[in-house]
């Protein structure tokens, strides 16, 4: 039962999209959390860890268009919260929903701001059960990344976006095969943007593009997706993400009103009129 319970919490603790990616850079230390090695699809197995010294807080917010074939236009907007401190805490807040995780105190805590609830189980469980489904020990991811280093070699992405194996047709070069005597889905294209400052801090670019061939899903001309993300490595946090595919609409992901000071502690803590349910 304990299990479920941190499965079913952990599924939803992740359900956003990774707030500390360990990705390395001139930012705040990464201080591993028992050198767990998760294969995660955000970085394709990588040291997680807490990101220490680099605190920050700001409102993360995303904006959805899509059109439809007969001209409806669908638009969504959300905004969640992120703070970090200088010891590697993190909150995250979503309506009424908020999520805590305390390396420090060694737990993670979800909490109900309109029902004055909590739940606090330790984060060595979560660390258990994230290395079992493949996930980030850090659950407050900012943004999704996608797998789309050329240095992987002989690996592509399938039109749905999920890695696969490389194809073996006629010489086995990257990419995907699209089934006996199918086309090929190449690999993904990965151009670097450079850098540049976004809401006052440093952030590198990269632009991926992947390519379904004509005829790969019944297509009859190419489709291009399209992810632009920018990297802080100061805050180990992508600050902005852009995609555009013709198949499911432009989403756009950003950071704004960035603050880098130390938020308020009582934001790591649960106020003293809260019930508590603590999982051991």
């Amino acid at each position: 039962m304990r299990m479920a319970y941190v499965f079913s919490c952990l599924v939803a603790l992740t359900s956003g999209a990774a707030f500390g990616q360990t990705r390395g850079g001139r930012g705040g230390d990464v201080v591993p959390i028992r050198n767990v090695v998760i294969p995660s699809p955000q970085e394709g197995g990588v040291t997680r860890g807490v990101i220490k010294n680099a605190p920050f807080s700001a409102k993360q917010v995303t904006e959805f268009t899509q059109t439809l074939r007969d001209g409806t236009h669908i638009s969504n907007r959300t905004e969640i919260m992120l703070y970090r401190d200088s010891e590697g805490r993190e909150r995250r807040e979503v309506g009424s929903a908020v999520t805590i995780t305390d390396p420090v105190a060694g737990e993670t805590i979800r909490m109900n701001t309109e029902e004055k609830t909590a739940v606090r189980f330790p984060l060595s469980l979560v660390v258990a059960v994230s290395t079992l489904v493949g996930t980030p020990i850090s659950t407050l991811n900012m943004v999704p990344h996608i797998q789309s280093d050329s240095s992987q070699g002989g690996r592509g992405v399938n039109p749905g976006g999920a890695e696969g194996a490389g194809g073996r047709r006629g010489g086995g070069g990257a990419g995907v095969g699209g089934g006996r005597g199918g086309p090929m889905v190449p690999a993904p294209v990965v151009e670097s943007l450079g850098m540049k400052t976004i809401e006052g801090v440093f952030a590198e670019g990269k632009r991926t593009t992947l390519t379904t061939p004509q005829g790969f899903i019944g297509n009859d001309r190419p489709i291009q997706s399209v992810t632009e993300q920018w990297w802080s490595p100061d805050l180990h946090v992508y600050v902005l993400t852009k995609r555009t595919d013709p198949r499911t609409g432009d989403s756009k992901t950003s950071l704004v009103g960035i603050q880098r000071s130390d938020p308020n502690p009582s934001l790591f803590t649960i106020p003293a009129d809260f019930t508590v349910t603590n999982k051991k």
